[in-house]
């Protein structure tokens, strides 16, 4: 049986075929691996608690660029006045 030529042919192809479908699967797996990997890392980074100093400094931050467009808004509006 085993030396039969169909036997071999096909035995032949099924060992190919998983080499194929084992290979894929180490692909898929390498890149869900690395994909989660990617998302643990920017996970830990967005859920690092800020601290005190960090947000008084955003909020100050973001009134000055608020305070440099109405400041903007206001020289326009008084040029077109003009």
């Amino acid at each position: 049986m085993q030396n039969n030529p169909k036997y071999v042919r096909m035995n032949t192809k099924l060992k190919a075929n998983n080499e194929v479908r084992k290979e894929k699967a180490k692909e898929k797996h390498k890149k869900i691996k690395e994909e989660n990997k990617e998302n643990k890392k920017a996970k830990r980074l967005d859920e690092r608690p800020k601290s005190k100093f960090t947000t008084k400094y955003n909020d100050r931050i973001r009134s000055i660029k608020n305070s440099d467009t109405k400041r903007e808004e206001k020289r326009r509006w008084i040029e077109d006045k003009e």
